[in-house]
C-alpha cells in the first residue's frame, strides 16, 4: 500500500527509453526520494492524486494535457510533434533518461536542392548549436563538398554525393519540409523485350519505377516514402538515360547498369572449314560478331593494328550461313592481300575480285572491291542484296557528306559491319559518319549505348607474347649553315603572318621540310638528321630496317643516298603499283637491308615481320597513323625485340609537333587524335 504523507513533496515525471526515432515514454511519480509507477487504479489531477485509495492535494504547474497514466510508444512524426510541444512549454513535465542517448550531427536543409543548409546537434530530441569540442562534425561536412557562409553551402554537382556520404556515416539529415531523408530503398528491376523494344519495369518500395524514373530525370534529389520520410535519390547518372520503353539498340545503357544481358550472347567456335588458329581474344571477337548478326544488330570491329581484324572476320565468316555473298569494300591496296588471306583461311568459299566495268557480277561467296570501283559502279552494286557488308579501312567514309559514304549507306544488307584501327582520325564526327552506315538513327552517340557495338582491343590490353619494343627518341643539332637558314624562314614568315589555313599550313611546311632537309625547302643540299640516319643504318647492317617519312621527296633523297653508299634497299610509295612483290622481295631477299615507304602508302595493309628496325624520320601530328606503320613490323609473326627509333631536329617546328602530341594525346577513348594540325593551338605555341 502507498502512503500518502500530506507533507511529502510529489512530483510528476516522463521516464524516457529509446533512440532518435522510437522511444517509449513512461509517466512517473517521485514522492519524497521515492519513485513510483503510476497504477491502474491510480489517478492524477494537476491539483490532486488519488494513489491506493488514498486522495491528496497538491499543486502540479502544468495543464491537464500532459497528464496520462499508462506508457506510450511514440515514433517518427508522433515522436517528433511530442517533444516539439514539451520542449515549447516551460511548465511542462521534466523529462528523465532511462539511457541518455548520445548527440549526433542534424543537417537540416534550407531549400529543396540542398544547396543550402544548417548544421545543428540532435541532443535529447532537441536541435542546439554545436559546442566547441564538437568541431569535428563541421570538419566531415566541409570535407563532402559544404562551404561555410551564413550557413553552408554546396553546388548542386555535388549535393548528391555529399548527402549520401552523410548517410552513410550516420548523420541525420532532414530536407527544407523538416521530412527524414533516408537513403533508396532496394530497387527491383525487369526487362522484357516485345514489339522490337525494351520495356524496364519494376519497383521502389511501393512506388512503380517509372514514377522513380521521371523525378529523377527532372533533377530532384529526394522522393517521398511516406508521410515523414523521403527517399534520397542516390542514383547512377546513367538512370538518367533509362525510359520505360527503349529501343533494342540501346540496350548498353541498361547492361552498364547490371540491369539486362542479351539471351542470345554465348561462346562460339569457328567451323571445321577456317583453317587457322585463333587467340582467346580473337575467339571472343568472332563470338561477338557472331552475336550481333544474330541478333539483329551491327558493329564496329576497331582492334588496334596488328591484332589480326582480318583473320576473326574470317573466322566468323565460316559460321555463317549461305543467305547470300558477302561484300567487303577496301582500299585498292588491299585487294589482292584480302584474297590470299581467304584463299589461305576459307579454301571451301569462292571468291570473286570485282576489277570494274562489269555489267554483272560474278556469282561467288564473297565479293571484293574497292572504294573507288564501288563508286564507279554503284548501280550494278545498288541492285544486290548482300547478306553481310564489310567496309575495311572504314575511315574511308568519315566524311558522311562525301560520295563514298553515301553509296556505302545506301546498299541492302542484312549484317553491317565497320572494319578499321583508327574509328576516330580528326573529331567525333568521323564516328557518327560510321555509325550511320552502321545503323541509321542511332541517336545520340552515348558512350553506353555504342559500347556493345564496339570491339576495341590494344596490344597492352591482350596477351600477345609479342617480342620486346623499345622506344628511342633520336635529337640531332643543325649545323650553323642549316640552323641560319631555318631562323631566316622562320622570322621572314612571321613577319607576314599567314591570314588563312592554307597560308598557315603552307608556313608550317616550310619549317618542316628545312628540320627533314634544307633542300626541301630551297636551301642548301645538306642535312644533319640524313647524316645520322645513314649512319644508323650502316650500324645496324645485317637488320632489316623501315625507313618512314610523309615527304616522298624526301624519300628519293634517302634513296639517292643509299645508292652512294651501295645499300640495297626498296621503295613503296603511293605511286608503287606492284606493292605485293616490293613487300615480297624485302620480306624473302637476303640482300635487301631497306624498305623506305611514305608513311600514307604504307600505313595499312603490309606485313613486314622481317624488318626488326622501324626508322620514323620525320614526325606526325596523328600518333595513331605512327601507330600503323610501327604495326607493319610489330605484329603477329615477328621473331626478334623491334626498335623504333624517332627522328627530331632540335631547336625546331618538331620539338612542337611533339609538345603538341603530348597534350593531346587523348581525344576520345584514348584512340583519337587530329591528321591536320589544329590551327588555334599551333599560333598559341608560336610555331612560325
Amino acid at each position: 500500500m502507498t502512503i500518502v504523507d500530506p507533507y511529502t513533496p510529489i512530483d510528476y515525471f516522463y521516464e524516457v527509453e529509446g533512440e532518435e526515432d522510437l522511444a517509449l515514454i513512461t509517466p512517473k511519480l517521485k514522492i519524497g526520494l521515492r519513485i513510483f509507477d503510476i497504477g491502474p487504479t491510480d489517478q492524477i489531477f494537476p491539483t490532486h492524486a488519488i494513489l491506493c485509495g488514498v486522495e491528496r492535494s497538491f499543486p502540479l504547474p502544468f495543464a491537464e494535457r500532459w497528464l496520462f497514466r499508462d506508457p506510450v510508444i511514440l515514433q517518427g512524426k508522433d515522436l517528433n510533434t511530442f517533444f516539439d510541444a514539451l520542449h515549447k512549454d516551460d511548465t511542462a513535465p521534466a523529462l528523465v533518461w532511462k539511457k541518455k542517448p548520445s548527440p549526433f550531427p542534424h543537417l537540416l536543409l534550407k531549400d529543396a536542392r540542398g544547396m543550402e543548409a544548417e548544421l545543428a546537434v540532435w541532443d535529447e530530441y532537441r536541435l542546439r548549436p554545436l559546442k566547441p569540442e564538437e568541431s569535428g562534425w563541421e570538419q566531415e561536412l566541409m570535407a563532402v563538398g559544404y562551404q561555410k557562409r551564413t550557413g553552408y553551402s554546396c553546388s548542386s554537382d555535388r549535393v548528391l554525393a555529399a548527402l549520401s556520404t552523410l548517410l552513410s556515416k550516420g548523420w541525420k539529415i532532414r530536407d527544407f519540409q523538416k521530412r527524414i531523408i533516408v537513403p533508396l530503398d532496394k530497387i527491383t528491376a525487369s526487362v522484357r523485350e516485345k514489339d522490337g523494344a525494351l520495356h524496364l519495369e519494376g519497383s521502389v518500395g511501393q512506388k512503380p519505377l517509372a514514377s522513380v524514373l521521371s523525378v529523377f530525370k527532372k533533377g530532384d534529389l529526394f522522393l517521398p516514402a511516406s508521410e515523414d520520410t523521403v527517399w534520397l535519390l542516390d542514383l547512377p547518372q546513367g538512370w538518367k538515360k533509362l525510359s520505360p520503353s527503349m529501343p533494342r539498340h540501346h540496350f548498353g545503357v541498361l547492361q552498364d547498369l547490371n540491369l539486362y544481358e542479351p539471351a542470345s550472347w554465348q561462346e562460339v567456335n569457328p567451323a571445321s572449314t577456317f583453317q587457322g588458329h585463333l587467340y582467346p581474344y580473337q575467339q571472343k571477337g568472332v563470338s561477338w560478331l557472331y552475336f550481333l548478326s544474330r541478333s539483329g544488330f551491327h558493329g564496329l570491329l576497331a582492334d588496334e593494328m596488328g591484332l589480326g581484324k582480318t583473320v576473326q572476320l574470317l573466322a566468323f565468316f565460316s559460321l555463317l550461313e549461305n543467305k547470300g555473298p558477302i561484300l567487303i569494300v577496301m582500299p585498292s591496296s588491299l585487294l589482292v592481300q584480302w584474297k590470299k588471306e581467304i584463299e589461305r583461311f576459307l579454301p571451301s568459299k569462292t571468291v570473286h575480285l570485282h576489277h570494274g566495268s562489269e555489267r554483272q557480277i560474278a556469282r561467288a561467296d564473297i565479293i571484293l572491291t574497292s572504294y573507288a570501283l564501288l563508286r564507279q559502279d554503284r548501280e550494278i552494286f545498288h541492285e544486290m542484296e548482300f547478306h553481310v557488308l564489310i567496309l575495311d579501312e572504314a575511315q574511308a567514309i568519315k566524311n558522311a557528306a562525301s560520295q563514298t559514304a553515301q553509296i556505302a549507306c545506301s546498299l541492302k544488307a542484312q549484317f553491317r559491319l565497320a572494319v578499321t584501327g583508327t574509328p576516330i582520325e580528326n573529331r567525333l564526327a568521323d564516328l557518327e559518319s560510321l555509325f550511320h552506315f552502321l545503323m541509321p538513327g542511332f541517336g545520340d552517340l552515348d558512350p553506353k549505348k555504342i559500347r556493345p557495338f564496339i570491339l576495341r582491343r590494344t596490344k597492352e590490353s591482350v596477351d600477345l607474347e609479342l617480342p620486346e619494343r623499345l622506344e628511342q627518341l633520336v635529337f640531332v643539332d643543325l649545323s650553323a649553315e642549316e640552323r641560319a637558314f631555318y631562323d631566316e624562314t622562320r622570322k621572314r614568315l612571321h613577319a607576314s603572318m599567314p591570314q588563312n589555313k592554307l597560308q598557315i599550313l603552307t608556313a608550317i611546311l616550310r619549317l618542316r621540310q628545312i628540320a627533314c632537309h634544307a633542300q626541301l625547302a630551297g636551301g642548301p643540299p645538306i642535312s644533319s638528321k640524313l647524316e645520322r640516319l645513314l649512319a644508323d643504318i650502316e650500324e645496324a647492317a645485317g637488320h632489316k630496317i623501315l625507313v618512314y617519312s610523309q615527304f616522298t621527296e624526301m624519300l628519293r633523297l634517302i634513296a639517292t643516298s643509299l645508292k652512294e653508299k651501295d645499300i640495297s634497299f626498296v621503295y613503296l610509295d603511293g605511286s608503287t603499283s606492284n606493292r605485293a612483290g616490293v613487300v615480297e622481295e624485302f620480306q624473302n631477299d637476303p640482300s635487301v637491308s631497306v624498305f623506305l615507304i611514305s608513311l600514307k602508302a604504307g600505313g595499312v595493309g603490309l606485313n613486314l615481320t622481317a624488318a626488326d628496325y622501324v626508322m620514323l624520320y620525320d614526325p606526325w601530328w596523328n600518333s595513331a597513323a605512327e601507330e600503323q606503320a610501327i604495326a607493319r613490323a610489330h605484329r603477329f609473326g615477328q621473331q626478334k625485340p623491334v626498335i623504333v627509333r624517332r627522328y627530331v631536329s632540335s631547336g625546331t617546328i618538331e620539338e612542337r609537333v611533339l609538345e603538341l602530341k603530348t597534350r593531346k594525346a587523348q581525344m576520345v577513348s584514348d584512340w583519337i587524335e587530329d591528321e591536320e594540325p589544329p590551327m588555334e593551338e599551333l599560333l598559341a605555341l608560336e610555331f612560325i
